[in-house]
């Protein structure tokens, strides 16, 4: 039994933490976590992190900590991803957004952006955003992009992951299945409550969306699509951006040798149904953990553009 004393604060939330680069024998790897995609002002946090590590120095790979991250707005999902991928981008497909028949006209397609939505008086629209330039894996001098993830990555999160595997950047994927949520919606005003259903689906450029079960890392025994990485449990004993914490760790471990951690921990128990590939066959997905909500993709008017943005 103990006795503490608690007082209130003022606590302001930060989009973007931890930014550093990290020097090895192989080359530079940039580092930050990204916490939410969904507030206005994460648009000019994650253009001025990638400026401050083009500033420093750039990089030659990136590990981009979204294990947090549940989802926002997809206009600053494909700004990241522009931002990754290089100015070669910008006119390839990042998000198709498709639904159902009855609503063949809300179909659209959201390109890899390059410049400022003006989420935020202070950043304008139509500012041209920096890149790391980290290339596809044609490139003879590609870089990577480690996520580190957890089944608290979801929507945008994931949206940025499938859309650079779109256009065949490097993706691994460093920590435990995703939230599995390849889905968004239309915010409706009925009687001044706003409902928000799932309305869409959303693929990348090669027509990619069946991951309801969520992204696995490869040695992930569990359910999900399985896709290039290492199965690490999150690290709670050590702050986010240690380059001990084990998600981390194991980002730097792979690029240096390809090889990941031992498994000590399997993937929440899961059933071993051979959902590793793509499309083998639909399934249930597994339950969530309890209270837990990602952030929702919903889409909203875009008052510079008139067109629509996407949470």
């Amino acid at each position: 039994t103990r006795t503490v004393s608690l007082t209130a604060g003022l606590v302001t939330k930060a989009p973007v933490q931890n930014i550093k680069r990290i020097l090895t024998a192989t080359g530079t790897v940039g580092y930050l976590t990204f916490n939410t995609f969904g507030s206005r002002p994460a648009e000019r946090a994650i253009v001025d992190a990638i400026q401050q590590l083009i500033d420093e120095g750039g990089v030659d790979d990136l590990v981009l900590d979204l294990r947090y991250n549940g989802g926002g707005y997809v206009t600053i999902a494909a700004q990241l991803g522009y931002m990754i991928a290089g100015s070669w981008s910008k006119d390839h497909v990042f998000m198709k957004q498709t639904y159902n028949d009855k609503k063949l006209l809300n179909n659209r397609t959201v390109k890899f952006r390059s410049t400022s939505a003006g989420f935020l008086a202070s950043f304008p629209p139509g500012q041209s955003l920096p890149t790391l330039n980290l290339g596809q894996n044609t490139r003879p001098d590609a870089g990577s992009v480690y996520i580190l993830s957890t089944n608290g990555t979801a929507s945008a999160s994931e949206a940025v992951f499938n859309g650079l595997r779109g256009v065949d950047v490097n993706v691994f994927l460093i920590g435990t299945k995703t939230y599995g949520k390849p889905f968004g919606s239309l915010p409706d005003e009925n009687c001044g409550l706003t409902f928000s259903l799932i309305s869409f689906e959303y693929q990348n450029a090669k027509g990619f969306a069946d991951f309801a079960i969520g992204f696995k890392p490869s040695n992930d025994k569990g359910v999900g699509v399985s896709v290039p990485g290492c199965l690490v449990e999150d690290d709670l004993s050590k702050d986010l951006g240690d380059e001990n914490e084990a998600l981390l760790a194991a980002a730097l471990q792979h690029r240096l040798n390809g090889a990941c951690p031992a498994v000590a921990v399997a993937s929440a128990a899961e059933p071993l149904i051979g959902a590793d590939t793509a499309g083998a066959f639909n399934i249930d997905a597994p339950t969530k953990p309890a209270g837990f909500l990602p952030g929702a993709i919903m889409r909203e008017e875009d008052l510079q553009e008139q067109s629509d943005n996407a949470r």
